[in-house]
């Protein structure tokens, strides 16, 4: 009888323990761990100061669609979406994270994650340092006129920190200029204007020139030039490329740019958005786009220019008609 009972409860017990080990296996929702997604988190990259790239590779979409990934990063613990992270999309696609707002010379921990209707799956855990934040002036310069500016070193390369201001070339002669719509677009030769045509704005953000000026070669005070579009790329290749170029290069907070003005003026450089005037001779962009000439002579009728815009932390360049008019900033030769 004792042996009955005793295989009656060894038998009990084998049925219960696969049961209990299924029920442990399954989340606060019931899901299984099946159902979560997993993810893997790529190395980081590109840290500067503020910012940094980072992102992830879906291994597995889990029981349903991904609805959400990104990384999520902190500076302490076991970061997770309630702390800061980014929105890189949907789908199994594997995705790169910005990283922005950082504070330098800090440790952080940071995790990619995807999101579906039974929860969120984690990658593993990475650490990095951001680095100092050091801003080299250079000596300041002055234009014909005596106009000053300072000047700024990044890299190996010395930049005017403010747009150009200047009516007349480094040989003292005058920059033709007009306040009519029709005349600035007939201008063949090099042409200046203040924006909205209100010398107001000349101490803030500098002159507005078509690349007629940019092309006579004498527009910047004497040992700078205008930059080509080499000196742009070389620029873009030390602050980490493309991607995060703008956003240190950008004067930071709303004074100018208009919110959301995603910078940090990492660099010292304090881009500001002089806006533009296009070829028929109207204004526009103040406040939301900083336009800049490229002095390489190009190969067709139009001529490239470098943008950075306040929603965005990018530097990326285009070609126009030669009578628009934007921004100058000079680089040491």
């Amino acid at each position: 009888m004792k042996k009955e009972i005793k295989s009656f409860f060894l038998f009990l017990l084998i049925g219960i323990l696969p049961a209990f080990a299924i029920s442990c296996d399954k989340g606060d929702n019931g899901q299984t761990d099946e159902n979560i997604p997993e993810v893997e988190t790529t190395s980081i990259t590109s840290i500067t100061s503020v910012s940094a790239i980072s992102g992830g590779k879906i291994i597995s979409a889990g029981g349903s669609a991904i609805e959400e990934k990104g990384v999520c990063w902190s500076t302490e613990g076991e970061p997770t979406i309630d702390d800061s992270k980014t929105s890189d999309g949907d789908g199994d696609s594997d995705f790169t994270s910005e990283l922005s707002g950082l504070e330098a010379n800090t440790t952080y921990y940071l995790r990619a994650y995807a999101t579906n209707e039974f929860g969120t799956g984690y990658g593993e855990k990475v650490t990095f340092k951001t680095g100092e934040q050091i801003i080299v002036y250079g000596p300041k310069v002055n234009d014909f006129e005596g106009n000053e500016y300072k000047t700024v070193v990044i890299g190996t390369q010395t930049w005017m920190g403010e747009n150009l201001m200047t009516t007349k070339y480094k040989d003292g002669s005058a920059i033709e200029t007009t306040t009519t719509d029709d005349l600035w677009n007939t201008l063949e030769a090099g042409g200046y204007c203040w924006h909205n045509n209100d010398v107001k704005n000349k101490d803030t953000y500098g002159a507005i020139y078509n690349w007629y000026a940019v092309n006579t070669g004498k527009l910047c005070p004497a040992g700078y030039h205008v930059p080509t579009n080499q000196d742009w790329e070389a620029l873009i290749a030390n602050l980490g490329g493309t991607y995060l170029a703008g956003g240190l290069l950008k004067e930071s907070g709303t004074t100018h740019w208009i919110d959301p003005n995603l910078a940090t003026n990492e660099t010292g450089f304090t881009a500001l958005p002089g806006g533009t005037r296009n070829y028929f001779g109207t204004y526009g962009e103040l406040g939301k786009v900083a336009y800049f000439w490229s002095s390489t002579v190009p190969a067709d009728d139009n001529a490239t220019y470098w943008q950075m815009s306040n929603e965005h932390t990018g530097l990326t360049n285009y070609k126009l008609n030669k009578a628009s008019g934007f921004s100058v900033r000079c680089i040491k030769d």
